[in-house]
């Protein structure tokens, strides 16, 4: 079946069709609504209604695709385990801070329907007049072959606030992490990586750090960030990554189970360091295939 441009809303005495679209802006990537009747795409943004001339518009089998009423905040409980359409993201705070959009619609008071985007824990936002419209009662778009066993990610960012002018060497930093007001079902699994270090090193210092979750519950953890020895952490942040793995140059990682819809997006990070000489390392995954990948270090 050919590819369709996706319908997800109506405008004007005469009902045309309001297609789903997105745009890069300064901070981010917005969803929002694109028409033959008029010029660009309307992305709400900054508390005002944005009309930019490239954008992209979504396009597939409409049957692949449904709508899913909320009321008030979102979140993924209120659509019955469906997976949301990702339409973007924005970084309000810059790079450090990433904020899922999903597209939402909502009929508005002319009894139209307008397009724009909704965050987890937050009401939707919506063109409409020229202005940003918080709506109430919405709806979200969701994947018709939506897999209710499929593995759910939540990202979040922590950073520590340790001023070289007070940190100590071998210091420790703990924070309670607290889900939002609908815990998961059951404990989740945590995963922690580093995206960024500010570490003091003198005289051949080992870099020494390592980040850790603790005491995991439905409602939360707390997270670790420390330095053994004579490290110094200034700051670092997290990110999600795989379990720990055996430190060798390559190292193969076999699924519990097979994808059965092709290879995956396979996502590896640092979680800790503990090194000498060489600041020059990265990380990085090859040969993905349904069934497993191949998990690579290398030091230059």
């Amino acid at each position: 079946m050919s590819a369709e441009l996706i319908e997800g809303g109506r405008e004007g005495n005469d009902s045309a069709p309001l297609y789903i679209a997105r745009a890069i802006t300064e901070d981010g990537c917005y969803p929002g609504e694109c028409g033959f009747h008029f010029s660009g795409a309307r992305i709400p943004h900054d508390g005002g209604v944005n009309t930019l001339p490239t954008f992209e518009v979504l396009s597939g089998s409409p049957s692949g695709y449904s709508w899913r009423p909320v009321t008030d905040a979102f979140e993924l409980s209120k659509i019955d385990d469906m997976n949301p359409v990702l339409g973007g993201h924005q970084c309000p705070g810059g790079e450090d801070e990433l904020i899922l959009l999903y597209i939402a619609r909502t009929l508005t008071v002319d009894g139209r329907v307008h397009l724009g985007y909704v965050t987890i824990g937050s009401n939707a936002s919506i063109c409409y007049n020229g202005n940003v419209m918080i709506a109430n009662y919405y709806e979200v778009l969701v994947h018709n072959n939506s897999n209710s066993n499929a593995v759910r990610a939540l990202v979040g960012t922590y950073q520590t606030d340790g001023h070289w002018t007070r940190t100590k060497e071998a210091e420790r930093y703990s924070e309670a992490i607290n889900f939002s007001s609908h815990p998961w079902q059951t404990v989740p699994r945590i995963a922690l990586g580093l995206t960024m270090l500010d570490i003091g090193r003198n005289h051949g210092t080992p870099i020494r750090v390592d980040s850790f979750p603790q005491n995991i519950t439905k409602e939360g953890f707390i997270c670790n960030t420390r330095s053994w020895g004579n490290g110094i952490l200034h700051n670092a942040v997290d990110a999600k990554v795989p379990d720990e793995l055996e430190m060798s140059s390559e190292h193969r990682v076999n699924f519990t189970k097979s994808f059965e819809d092709g290879p995956p997006m396979v996502f590896v990070c640092f979680s800790g360091l503990h090194m000498t000489d060489k600041w020059n390392v990265r990380v990085y995954a090859t040969s993905v295939d349904p069934a497993g990948f191949t998990i690579a270090i290398e030091a230059t």
